[in-house]
């Protein structure tokens, strides 16, 4: 958000100035708060204005430099070269130049793509061709200093050099895409997944539920996995409440509360289905929203996972009488309700007295709340028959109006 703040102030100070301004510079470009301004007027002239920009804000200062041969902007440097303007790369003195080793542990692609990236980066800022060989000659030196292969790296810069400056310099209308990423942890031992999706997209597309749900073959996109750094390195700084504010499932402490004596507390909980503990990150109690929860059967140890974007007791008092119902239901009726309801009234069960919930997770969005509830499912082994969430659980229809009306 800092750079929209920034261009937002930026925006609104550099509309004053250059309106109250007596005299105005011929060209003043900006990017957030780096300006590059062009003055035909008299240095006299110039030194008023800078003057001027510099008295009318109580905080903001601005430090400038100038000069009637070269100017360095950002990573262009302009120069007069007889009347004409003309770009060159501007290096800072402090740059090592450290790209990307093509050892490191990154996607091919993602370093494949980097000589090409660059040397393009260079035709859009040299406005000569001089200046473009120069700068890419310095760039293979560079590339081949990391570990990429001489061939590869001028075949790319000829690649490059073949699109004109104006081509570079245009932008291309951005394409919409609706394709769904799929999201792993890159490592370099991994098969090439994009090719293996596309090959058994024809499976996927023999279900009609399938193809509803995955109607084109994902878009392949990888997370970094962690570093040295990651391992390493830890925050001495604890966030302000973390000694104040147990983390877990806490009970309301409300008197009047018909859900605390169900609710199972503490700061972990443990999947009947494999065994495993998982720590739960956040303060939740009865009034929490937004959230993903795990009942347990006592008697057998079976599980649900549940979410609700309102309060969670609103939520669990519904599962209650639902449960009540139960028993007053015809035989047929008792059939088609849910397995959940079905399961607490089932042989050796007592409704209610055998019923206890952990709240476990929770999420910022709405939209995020049943992508999170069928992760925790699928995790916990909560699928029918190990668990009491039904089979269809991702290609219901129902399903996201019942949570979403909870």
């Amino acid at each position: 958000m800092a750079p929209a703040y920034a261009n937002l102030f930026m925006d609104r100070l550099e509309r004053t100035l250059i309106s109250e301004a007596r005299v105005k510079p011929y060209l003043w470009l900006r990017y957030i708060d780096d300006i590059f301004m062009v003055w035909t007027g008299s240095e006299g002239e110039l030194n008023e204005f800078l003057s001027f920009i510099n008295e009318k804000h109580g905080t903001i200062k601005f430090t400038w430099s100038w000069s009637k041969e070269r100017v360095n902007f950002l990573d262009v440097q302009v120069f007069n070269n007889g009347g004409k303007i003309e770009t060159d790369l501007y290096v800072k003195p402090t740059d090592k130049h450290q790209y990307l080793f093509y050892t490191s542990c990154h996607p091919r692609r993602c370093k494949q793509s980097i000589p090409y990236a660059q040397a393009l980066r260079l035709r859009r800022i040299c406005s000569t061709n001089s200046a473009f060989d120069k700068r890419a000659n310095e760039l293979t030196t560079y590339l081949i200093a990391r570990g990429y292969r001489e061939r590869f790296v001028r075949n790319q810069i000829r690649k490059a050099k073949s699109v004109t400056r104006e081509e570079a310099l245009t932008s291309r209308p951005q394409r919409s895409n609706t394709r769904v990423p799929m999201v792993v942890t890159y490592h370099p031992g991994l098969p090439n997944i994009g090719a293996i999706l596309k090959e058994l997209q024809p499976l996927l597309h023999c279900s009609d539920k399938c193809r509803k749900a995955v109607k084109d073959i994902p878009m392949m996109a990888f997370r970094r996995p962690k570093n040295l750094a990651n391992y390493l390195v830890h925050a001495k700084l604890k966030p302000a409440n973390a000694e104040n504010t147990p983390l877990g499932t806490v009970k309301c402490g409300d008197r009047r509360c018909l859900v605390c004596e169900f609710l199972k507390t503490g700061d972990s909980f443990t999947s009947k289905g494999t065994n495993k503990s998982y720590t739960i990150n956040f303060e939740l109690n009865c009034n929490s929203s937004n959230v993903v929860y795990l009942l347990t059967c006592k008697v057998c140890d079976i599980q649900y996972v549940g979410s609700t974007s309102t309060k969670f007791r609103l939520r669990f008092n519904n599962h209650k009488s639902r449960i009540k119902a139960h028993t007053r239901m015809s035989s047929d009726e008792k059939l088609r309700d849910d397995l959940i309801y079905q399961h607490f009234h089932s042989l050796g069960h007592n409704g209610l007295e055998d019923l206890s919930v952990q709240l476990i997770d929770r999420v910022d969005y709405e939209k995020d709340l049943l992508d999170k509830e069928g992760q925790w499912a699928y995790r916990l082994k909560c699928i029918k028959p190990h668990g009491l969430n039904e089979n269809d659980f991702f290609f219901s229809q129902n399903r996201s109006t019942r949570c979403r009306k909870s």
